[in-house]
């Protein structure tokens, strides 16, 4: 099947979206997180583009920025490129690590811009992760706090768009009603994410070790994995968060 041509922007400003192929994990831990936030910057540093907001989930991350002198898709080739090198070797593993092409959606107004600024801050509160975004280590919320944004030039213009910090964090507040590119629009996907997934997982079995289903006797461990299936989780998330096999989840009965 022939690409569509990407929609481009008058206003060179974007939102885009990347997730990981079949779903699956693309951010383990926090060093993972770390590693591409600090790709991020490098690219940053190397491109002219201004970066508004990001947020990483477990499967999948957001950013906002706007091109200067630097085409989009090399600026996202530059940082997944390098990140994918960098996750292959920690994990040994071979091949594509994201799902087909990066997803961009056009940012035509500065009412549309503020409004997927808080709709990408506001994702980990969208999946239950925090109970507001300010809790959240992984997105670009707190560097507006601090004056600690990329750039100040950055800093400066979000406060101005926004009016005030002090709006900034007012707006943040507020629900995102804002029907904005993400995964349940773009793909249908239903299963939480994988963070939220090992939140389930941990309040269905009253455990912090997430391989505690691999311990007990069948009849318990297929008791889990259906009240699991029952909030939503996939086989293949089950089988990743757990390391029980695809075969054991689905033959539970």
């Amino acid at each position: 099947m022939p690409r569509h041509q990407r929609t481009l922007s008058p206003t060179n400003t974007y939102h885009i979206m990347v997730r990981g192929i079949n779903k699956q994990a693309i951010f383990l831990d926090e060093r993972d997180q770390s590693q591409f936030l600090k790709t991020l910057l490098n690219v940053y540093n190397e491109c002219d583009f201004d970066l508004y907001a990001f947020c990483l989930m477990s499967n999948h991350f957001h950013i906002v920025l706007k091109t200067n002198g630097t085409p989009l898709d090399v600026i996202v080739k530059k940082f997944n490129t390098s990140y994918v090198y960098y996750f292959n070797q920690r994990y040994g593993r071979v091949g594509h690590l994201f799902q087909d092409r990066f997803k961009s959606e056009p940012i035509l107004t500065d009412a549309q811009l503020v409004q997927t600024i808080r709709y990408v801050h506001r994702n980990p509160v969208k999946a239950n992760i925090v109970q507001d975004p300010e809790s959240y280590k992984y997105s670009s919320y707190n560097s507006y706090l601090s004056e600690n944004a990329v750039s100040k030039r950055e800093y400066s213009f979000i406060a101005s768009l926004f009016g005030s910090i002090s709006q900034y964090i007012s707006f943040h507040q507020e629900p995102a009603d804002f029907k904005c590119m993400d995964l349940d629009e773009s793909s249908g996907i239903t299963t939480p994410d994988d963070m939220t997934a090992e939140r389930i997982l941990q309040d269905v079995t009253h455990s912090r070790d997430k391989y505690y289903l691999q311990t007990l006797s069948k009849k318990e461990r297929d008791r889990y994995i259906i009240e699991l299936r029952k909030r939503k989780l996939s086989i293949g998330q089950l089988s990743r968060l757990t390391g029980l096999s695809p075969g054991v989840i689905r033959g539970a009965k």
